[in-house]
């Protein structure tokens, strides 16, 4: 089972950017949008758009304060070193918490709470057989180094302990290229 959750993990690292927007489109054909023409649509949709630049801010602020290379090499997860600077010093996948939170929020903006409870739910599970696969190969390439990073930093909600400490002390770069 194991290394079913493996194998799914990679081949989701593999034709994300493929099958993230068709499993959206899907969740949007089978649960289509609802009109914005009441309070409850309105809230659903002031929430998602929150959560969409929540979701992006954390992306922004993660790529902007610690360059990162992508975490792939020809689609496959792969790492040269292990990133726990910037935000990774405070959650372990802000990218992928990001990415959850923007395609959540689209969801809420559709107004369909089946599609939002049923697309929100498969992104959650997509990003952990992902996640899982992830953390399979850094604790084999990075060993120690990664099981104390995992017993100090959370898999998934930021720690906000330091965080004003850490943002401080980068110097933020719209253009973040490698030094």
């Amino acid at each position: 089972m194991i290394e079913l959750f493996n194998q799914c993990g990679q081949f989701l690292f593999h034709t994300r950017n493929v099958l993230f927007p068709v499993f959206i489109i899907l969740d949007l054909y089978l649960w289509p949008p609802v009109p914005i023409n009441n309070t409850p649509g309105i809230y659903l949709m002031i929430l998602g758009l929150v959560m969409i630049m929540m979701g992006q801010g954390l992306r922004i602020l993660t790529i902007g304060l610690a360059y990162i290379e992508r975490g792939g090499r020809k689609r496959r997860i792969y790492a040269d070193k292990l990133v726990t600077a910037g935000i990774f010093s405070h959650c372990r996948n802000p990218l992928y918490v990001g990415n959850i939170l923007i395609v959540t929020g689209f969801l809420f903006i559709s107004g369909s709470l089946t599609g939002i409870i049923v697309g929100s739910l498969a992104f959650i599970g997509i990003y952990r057989l992902i996640v899982y696969s992830e953390e399979n190969f850094l604790s084999t390439k990075f060993a120690e180094a990664y099981t104390a990073f995992c017993a100090d930093v959370p898999r998934w909600i930021p720690k906000l302990k330091g965080l004003r400490a850490t943002i401080k002390s980068y110097q933020f770069d719209w253009a973040r290229r490698r030094s």
